[in-house]
């Protein structure tokens, strides 16, 4: 059986849960506590994989995730880097019950799995809730369709910039630059690792970039801009 830790044993005590769940009652949050758990998972780790059932939503306390789609011969692209406070689950909780990305974690994360029938009950009992529960969901749709349009349009030069771009805003917390693989920004500008490598080699050359081994800082964040613009 499954316990509870210490520092997580009740929803409405806790200071780590998104802002979404302040809307909920103490009584919600106790409904969706009592079979809530928590799991701790290390960098590199497998969340969910595409396809999969979904028997939870999953909300990201802490560490960043990555989403991606399973293409053919091995090949997959990362539409979005998850970070704290967002929910995992995705549109397959309301279609037909199953996983339609895959899940991975970045850096060490700790995430509480909520029973799915329990969560979409109060969906539909709570409206304010149920308003920025899809306000959520249509903002990562508008996401996930300019990540279609850079890396379907663009040029190499620009869909890496606009990868950087989004990349410092994911990672806006650290103070030593991005730490990413060079594959994970490959598949998420649509491209190779040996062509991601070489832009990212010309953006080091032109001073755009500081990049040793998997940390990428940005020291020239209007060039990036321009690249972006002019695709």
């Amino acid at each position: 059986m499954l316990t509870k830790p210490s520092r997580c044993q009740s929803c409405v005590d806790c200071d780590l849960k998104s802002p979404l769940f302040n809307l909920l009652s103490h009584k919600e949050l106790q409904y969706l506590n009592s079979d809530r758990y928590e799991v701790e998972f290390s960098a590199g780790d497998s969340i969910f994989k595409q396809g999969s059932a979904v028997n939870n939503i999953l909300s990201l306390t802490s560490g960043k995730v990555k989403l991606y789609l399973e293409g053919i011969a091995q090949q997959s692209l990362i539409f979005k880097i998850s970070r704290q406070w967002d929910l995992l689950g995705g549109p397959g909780l309301f279609i037909d019950n199953r996983h339609h990305c895959s899940a991975r974690a970045i850096e060490d994360a700790r995430i509480c799995f909520i029973n799915h029938t329990k969560f979409r009950e109060i969906l539909c009992q709570n409206k304010e809730f149920s308003n920025l529960f899809w306000k959520q969901m249509n903002q990562d749709i508008v996401h996930l369709s300019n990540r279609f349009l850079s890396n379907s349009q663009k040029h190499m030069h620009g869909r890496m910039a606009d990868s950087l771009i989004y990349l410092s805003e994911v990672f806006h917390d650290s103070d030593n630059g991005i730490l990413i693989g060079k594959k994970d920004i490959a598949e998420l500008s649509g491209m190779t690792r040996d062509s991601a490598v070489r832009v990212l080699k010309r953006f080091s050359t032109d001073k755009i970039l500081e990049v040793e081994n998997n940390f990428v800082k940005i020291i020239n964040y209007s060039k990036l801009e321009e690249l972006s613009r002019v695709g």
